[in-house]
C-alpha cells in the first residue's frame, strides 16, 4: 500500500512472529546479499518517531496508523529496485510482527515528507516528485486514509445541504462514523449534489459520484465525507476524494496539483 501520510517503508519478512496472508512471498534478508542490519545510534533510527534497541544493539521499530492497525521489527538496509531504478542502502523496515487488518499487502510504501519516507530516500533519482491516480472503483492528502474529515463546523454546514438535497431518497442506518447514508435499491438513476473541493493557488477538484458516495452495500449508500472531534483537527483529504485525479506532488517546491480524468 502506498501511503503519501506516513514516512516509513516496511515490509513482511521472516522469521515472522505475527504476519497476515499476502499474495508474495515473505522478504528472507539472510538470502541477500546486500542487506545490512543498522545500528540504534545511527540517525535513521534515533529520529524515528518510536524506536528501540535490540540485544545486539540494532534498531527496532514501532509505527501505528490510525485505524490501530501496527507494525514492529527492524529497521534495516537493503538494495531497492524500483522501476528503473537500483537505490542501495534503502532503509526500510522489515516487519516480523503486524497486527491489525492489512488485507493482502506485503507492506507500505512511505510517502510522506520525513527524512526516512522513499522519497526523501530517492530524491537524486527522482528530483523530490511523483504523482499517482486513483481508479474510480473500489480498491495533507492521505491515499491511506478513505475519507475525508472535515472540521464540524464546515462538515455539519455541509452535510445540512446534501441532507436537504437528497431528501427525495429514503435515508438508511448510518455505517460507523459515516452518518449520513441512503437505501438506494432499485433506483436506477441517482441525481447526487455537486460537491467540489477548492484549494489555495485557484485549484478546484469537482468530484463525481465515486468522490461523493461510498456503497456499502446494495441499500447503503453513504457521504464519503465525516466530521472531525474538533475545529483544531487537521482536515484530511481521503483517498476517495481523490480519484479520478492525477494527484502529482512536487515535494522538493511543496506544492500538489490535480489533472481531470486521470484514470478510469
Amino acid at each position: 500500500m502506498f501511503d503519501t501520510g506516513s514516512d516509513l517503508t516496511w515490509t513482511q519478512c521472516v522469521p515472522c512472529i505475527n504476519c497476515h496472508n499476502q499474495n508474495n512471498p515473505f522478504y528472507d534478508p539472510t538470502q541477500s546479499s546486500t542487506f545490512t542490519t543498522i545500528e540504534c545510534i545511527s540517525n535513521y533510527c534515533t529520529q524515528l518517531p518510536k524506536f528501540d534497541c535490540s540485544s545486539t544493539f540494532t534498531c527496532l521499530y514501532e509505527i501505528g496508523y490510525a485505524d490501530h492497525c501496527m507494525s514492529k521489527g527492524s529497521l534495516i538496509k537493503d538494495t531497492l529496485k524500483f522501476s528503473n531504478a537500483n537505490i542501495q542502502n534503502f532503509n526500510f523496515g522489515c516487519g516480523d510482527n503486524n497486527t491489525g487488518y492489512f488485507g493482502h499487502v506485503d507492506g507500505y510504501l512511505g510517502l510522506g515528507r520525513g527524512f526516512i519516507s522513499i522519497i526523501s530516500q530517492t530524491s537524486k533519482f527522482f528530483n523530490n516528485i511523483f504523482s499517482y491516480c486513483l481508479p474510480s472503483g473500489p480498491d495533507i492528502l492521505d491515499s491511506g486514509t478513505p475519507f475525508s474529515r472535515l472540521p464540524p463546523t464546515t462538515y455539519f454546514a455541509l452535510r445540512s445541504i446534501f441532507r436537504k438535497k437528497m431528501s427525495n431518497y429514503l435515508m438508511a442506518p448510518p455505517l460507523f462514523n459515516l452518518d449520513t447514508c441512503y437505501d438506494l435499491t432499485n433506483i436506477e438513476q441517482v441525481v447526487v449534489p455537486n460537491i467540489s473541493f477548492v484549494y489555495e493557488g485557484e485549484v478546484t477538484t469537482n468530484l463525481d459520484i465515486s468522490g461523493i458516495l461510498f456503497q456499502a452495500s446494495d441499500y447503503q449508500w453513504c457521504l464519503s465525507i465525516v466530521g472531525s472531534r474538533d475545529n483544531s483537527e487537521l482536515i484530511i483529504i481521503g483517498s476517495m476524494q481523490q480519484r479520478r485525479f492525477n494527484v502529482v506532488f512536487d515535494v522538493g517546491n511543496s506544492q500538489i496539483g490535480f489533472g481531470i480524468n486521470g484514470c478510469s
